[in-house]
């Protein structure tokens, strides 16, 4: 290896670093609105995370020990950002269900009020 070899491999390296650090950062602004979701409908983030990718599961983990570990780990490709897109959408969806099945029932609540 010559010296310029190895120059653009560490410029290699620190490229890639930073690539890692922006789909990192991406994927805990991801995470962080699917736990806004889940605490809304009541499921559990860490679940719903692993179903996305196991290696996500660890996001969750307030160990500094297993988040870092995490960070090395986990999967941040473009298969596992379309997975949580899909995550979002059906946690989406189920809200949105039962948005609908609870203005259902205080329909029905206030006609039976207005009966009495």
């Amino acid at each position: 290896l010559t010296s310029a070899n190895i120059d653009f491999l560490r410029m290699e390296q620190e490229r890639l670093k930073g690539e890692r650090d922006k789909r990192w950062r991406r994927m805990e602004e991801e995470a962080g609105r699917l736990r806004a979701l889940c605490k809304e409908l009541g499921c559990e983030a860490a679940k719903e995370l692993g179903e996305v990718h196991p290696s996500l599961r660890c996001i969750e983990s307030s160990d500094a020990a297993v988040f870092e570990t995490a960070m090395s780990t986990a999967d941040l490709s473009d298969t596992s950002f379309s997975r949580m897109a899909s995550k979002h959408s059906s946690l989406g969806a189920v809200k949105v269900e039962r948005e609908q099945q609870l203005r259902q029932l205080r329909d029905v609540l206030v006609s039976l009020w207005d009966a009495v």
